[in-house]
């Protein structure tokens, strides 16, 4: 299962043999690859982001909740508040703990 329920938090359950969930997508002739891990704190999430993104791409952005709850994002150079904290709102709206996304833009 993706998501389990642990004292009443949403967190990601046991992660495929690659390490983390990855799925890729083509809007308006830029590609988007996305990637779901987990991480137990924000320095963990900081570590997974050097592990995925790709110096190449226009952007990496990103936005984390550690498992104590601790919060991180950025746009990476996207306008700001457009990236980042748009994925950080998703994850505090799922109630989803322990969790990093990171989303690499390559413009078309």
């Amino acid at each position: 299962s993706l998501v389990l329920k642990a004292a009443g938090k949403l967190q990601l359950g046991p992660l495929p043999p690659a390490g983390f969930w990855e799925t890729r997508m083509v809007i308006k002739k830029s590609r988007f690859v996305a990637r779901l891990g987990a991480c137990s704190t924000l320095e963990e999430a900081k570590d997974f982001r050097a592990m995925v993104c790709d110096p190449k791409a226009n952007h990496n952005c990103w936005a984390a909740r550690s498992r104590g709850g601790d919060l991180g994002s950025s746009d990476d150079g996207e306008p700001a508040g457009t990236a980042g904290m748009p994925m950080r709102a998703v994850l505090e709206g799922s109630n989803l703990f322990g969790a990093i996304v990171v989303v690499t833009r390559y413009f078309g």
